[in-house]
């Protein structure tokens, strides 16, 4: 058990020494500065004694600083694995073909070390042209949206234009979610995860009606205005789009980009619709001379069924006979509503 301490401490020397303890950066894209600097022998000895000033300097912190400087969001480093770092270790060791346990382990210090080295080795990277927002990081992701699980076999709704032109789609806990079926007409896409986990319930025993309360959650603006799901109320205020499209809805529940592909849900908590977009109240103000307000869309319900039917998907359907609170909504739906992030 001392000797494989001893081993696990002394990879942690090399992790920390690569991850932007001593001087030192490499640029890992546009904007952006990942600390990887030349090795310090030193620090080996280091990470097995306590910190003069009480930062973490355990091999788990040692792991999670390394992780977030190769582009895995593992969190601050901490002496303890949370569910955010058992995550990004799970997708690291996904990434690079090691069991997908989300654990420590020698195998998992000695690749991140391996693959700090190349990247270093690599030098400084040429900043990013182009695409549909700026990567956080080399390889990051260029845009994000909302989707939700609909099935117990792990597939999510959302729309069309999240998953247009990426590669490949990742949750925000960095899943991979491989895309089954797109319609571009009524602006849906269906992923898939590995099955598990709570899925959505969508509205049964009748179409939602105008005036009726909803909840709309989602990942607006996702690390502008922070991490969390962001909760926003309304009202269903027509059950028709722009020029009477039967398959769109309007809301007057604030939404923003990064809403796209999420959830409309009743005060049971089950889902009547599936966010889209926003009126573009600029553009109307220059032809009518009034900003309008609180314009918002929907993938209609029947438009949402209607795609899932033809894709095959099962989902579950319930009456909505319970009233509850927009808190209560709220916290039912944050464990079936995801972060999606497009790659290139």
């Amino acid at each position: 058990m001392q000797r494989h301490r001893l081993a696990m401490f002394a990879l942690a020397g090399v992790v920390l020494a690569l991850t932007g303890m001593a001087s030192g950066q490499v640029c890992a894209g546009p904007g952006d500065k990942m600390a990887l600097p030349e090795a310090a022998p030193q620090l080996a000895a280091r990470s097995a004694a306590p910190s003069d000033d009480g930062k973490p300097t355990s091999l788990i912190a040692a792991v999670i600083k390394a992780l977030d400087a190769l582009g895995y969001d593992a969190g601050p480093p901490s002496d303890e694995l949370d569910k955010r770092a058992h995550a990004a270790i799970r997708a690291f060791q996904h990434d690079h073909g090691l069991n997908e346990s989300g654990r420590m382990s020698k195998k998992l210090v000695a690749a991140i070390a391996e693959v700090l080295k190349e990247a270093r080795a690599r030098g400084p990277a040429p900043a990013a042209r182009g695409g549909k927002a700026e990567a956080k990081r080399s390889g990051g992701p260029i845009s994000s949206g909302t989707g939700f699980v609909v099935s117990a076999q792990g597939h999510v709704l959302t729309n069309h234009h999240v998953v247009e032109g990426c590669r490949e789609m990742r949750t925000g806990d960095r899943r991979v979610a491989a895309l089954v079926a797109s319609d571009e007409a009524r602006d849906l896409a269906v992923l898939k995860l590995p099955p598990g986990g709570e899925a959505a319930i969508l509205r049964g025993g009748g179409e939602a009606r105008p005036g009726d309360d909803i909840v709309v959650l989602g990942y607006p603006l996702y690390g502008l205005l922070g991490s969390d799901a962001i909760v926003t109320t309304g009202t269903i205020s027509s059950l028709a789009g722009l020029r009477d499209d039967r398959n769109k809805m309007q809301i007057s529940a604030p939404v923003n980009p990064g809403n796209s592909g999420g959830p409309v849900l009743d005060q049971s908590g089950h889902v009547v619709g599936v966010v889209v977009s926003k009126l573009n109240a600029l553009g109307v103000a220059k032809v009518t001379g009034d900003i309008p307000e609180n314009v918002n869309f929907a993938v209609s319900e029947p438009a949402m069924r209607s795609f899932l039917d033809a894709q095959h998907i099962p989902y579950r359907s319930v009456a909505s006979t319970e009233k509850l609170s927009a808190a209560d909504v709220a916290s039912r739906s944050r464990v079936f509503t995801v972060l999606l992030e497009c790659f290139r």
